[in-house]
């Protein structure tokens, strides 16, 4: 998301946007910290 001024993901299930995720849902989470590091370590899939 950094990498890419990205504030906002679009949550997708089976092809089909069915939410977005921002960084003040990730911020807002008792593992803020955790959840970041995971996505910040993920591999990239476009």
């Amino acid at each position: 998301m950094r990498d890419h001024a990205l504030r906002r993901l679009p949550v997708v299930d089976e092809g089909r946007i069915v939410g977005l995720l921002s960084l003040g849902d990730i911020a807002s989470t008792p593992h803020a910290q955790e959840v970041l590091i995971a996505l910040n370590n993920a591999p990239a899939n476009h």
